[in-house]
């Protein structure tokens, strides 16, 4: 099943980021990088499509409101202030549309602009876990060994005024 043709004409992601034939097409080195050992060592893939989110999309804006994402700026926050770039994190999402969307993700490239707006992506793959135990994300990851269901990467960025993330 091919998601390339859904991905690449679909009017929201037209508008609000976007598609990637391959991770070598990321205007960023080192986000190359990142993406690439992300994919290597999750999908066992040299190579991928990919979506980036821009941070006018719905998908940042929800990120951004998420209680889950907020707790975790707040746990980073006195080191992001003492040194304005942290290392990568991961973030579980753990309830509603983002759960079902997204579930884990990583934090990459965590810092403050000049500003001190807060600047950062998501990194997600679309891909389906071997030990999950509803029955539907089973049949998915069958589909998915088989070459059947094609996987991809997700990128949201994010950037968040001073006076906003600072209260989180």
């Amino acid at each position: 099943m091919s998601i390339t043709g859904i991905l690449e004409n679909d009017p929201y992601i037209k508008k609000n980021g976007e598609f990637y034939f391959s991770i070598s097409n990321l205007k960023d080195k080192n986000l190359v990088n990142k993406v690439r050992y992300k994919i290597q060592k999750q999908l066992g893939k040299e190579n991928s499509k990919g979506v980036v989110f821009n941070n006018k999309s719905s998908l940042a804006k929800n990120i951004q409101e998420s209680i889950n994402f907020q707790d975790k700026i707040s746990e980073i926050k006195d080191e992001l202030i003492k040194k304005r770039h942290v290392d990568d994190k991961t973030l579980e999402f753990k309830s509603g549309n983002l759960y079902h969307a997204l579930h884990f993700v990583d934090l990459i490239d965590i810092h403050l602009d000049e500003e001190d707006n807060l600047s950062l992506k998501i990194l997600d793959t679309y891909d389906f876990n071997p030990n999950e135990k509803h029955i539907l994300v089973q049949t998915a990851r069958d589909l998915q060994e088989k070459s059947k269901l094609e996987t991809f990467y997700t990128i949201t960025e994010i950037k968040i005024p001073y006076n906003k993330w600072i209260n989180y």
